[in-house]
């Protein structure tokens, strides 16, 4: 009886230790790989367009470039500055530069000068915000996380806008 006694409390401890979790134990991840994914994409996306818009702003005297440039930085400031508080809130790494090929195209665009810049920057950003509302519609309907996919419903009205500024950025500058 006395050996089985300590034997009872190791399993009381167990049982305890295993059912109380330790004070700071991280909760269990509320997203998935595709979620963590699609929100880390979607600041590294911001910030290319910040980016890109910023460089624009400078650089170009078209007004249809201008417009489209000047709502760019607007919204896409507004969107990092959500879609990184929400990052950080999840407990998920907040990247603080675009993607490599992000980087690579605004320095292929911002070596253009005149209507070839204008042209492809507009080009750019048609072809950027068709992927971008792909893969935001990708999220909303495929996504685990709901504050990941309502941050995504937020900016999908966002991105088709941009498109129609961009498209007609480009119509402008064939």
């Amino acid at each position: 009886m006395k050996r089985l006694l300590p034997l009872a409390f190791a399993c009381l401890a167990l049982v305890a230790a295993i059912a109380v979790p330790t004070a700071g134990a991280k909760p269990s991840k509320s997203y998935s790989a595709a979620d963590e994914q699609y929100l880390k994409t979607s600041i590294q996306g911001d910030l290319f367009e910040i980016t890109g818009g910023k460089w624009a702003q400078k650089h170009t005297k078209n007004a249809a470039v201008l417009r489209m440039a000047n709502r760019i930085v607007s919204d896409h400031t507004k969107s990092v500055k959500d879609a990184a508080s929400l990052a950080r809130s999840l407990g998920i790494d907040v990247p603080s530069t675009p993607t490599p090929s992000e980087v690579w195209e605004l320095k292929v665009v911002t070596g253009l000068r005149g209507r070839a810049y204008n042209h492809w920057y507009a080009s750019l950003e048609v072809y950027d915000h068709v992927q971008d509302i792909q893969e935001t519609t990708d999220e909303i309907n495929d996504g685990t996380n709901p504050k990941i996919r309502d941050n995504a419903r937020t900016d999908l009205p966002v991105l088709q806008l941009h498109l129609r500024l961009a498209r007609a950025a480009l119509a402008e500058n064939p």
